[in-house]
């Protein structure tokens, strides 16, 4: 699996990225700026598998590294929290990477669901026993978008908007 994952990155991406697993990793990830892929040597189903390697090489598709630093370095200096605001930032880039990346490969969009199902199962996301309601906006968002098929996540009316803004976007900018 572990050579068949590295084709199927490097197909999906239209490039010859590197691409190493990781006994270090704490989850899957991409450098946009070295484009280097890690994914985590968990024990999960290849549909797992699979999705991270399409989530991380959706961001090799469509997240800018140049216009993303731009953005950071900007919202810092005028004053952001830079944790929090990544932290922002990347539930909502996930959520138009893998919008853009099941609209390109719709073969994909059974893997995300059943992959975030296993996730969800394993307690990946930190909900067993959890009030997910009371979790935080950013958190009960993320969760919304990767496990709201099978999960109920509950918005205030003026979260709800932020979250329909965002299903809609699809440029970065």
């Amino acid at each position: 699996m572990n050579t068949s994952l590295s084709i199927f990155a490097k197909a999906l991406a239209s490039e010859n990225l590197s691409f190493a697993f990781s006994k270090d990793a704490e989850t899957a990830s991409f450098d946009v700026k070295s484009r280097h892929l890690v994914m985590p040597m968990w024990d999960v189903t290849d549909t797992v598998k699979t999705m991270l390697v399409a989530h991380e090489i959706s961001h090799a598709m469509w997240t800018p590294y140049e216009r993303s630093e731009e953005l950071m370095k900007a919202a810092i200096a005028d004053g952001y929290n830079a944790m929090l605001l990544q932290r922002i930032a990347n539930v909502i880039e996930d959520v138009r990477i893998e919008k853009l990346m099941t609209e390109k490969f719709p073969g994909l969009r059974r893997d995300f669901s059943a992959a975030y199902r296993e996730l969800a199962d394993r307690d990946f996301f930190g909900t067993k026993d959890q009030n997910i309601h009371a979790f935080s906006f950013v958190d009960r968002m993320n969760l919304h978008f990767k496990c709201g098929a099978f999960m109920s996540v509950q918005f205030t009316p003026e979260e709800q908007e932020i979250v329909d803004a965002i299903e809609k976007i699809r440029t970065f900018d």
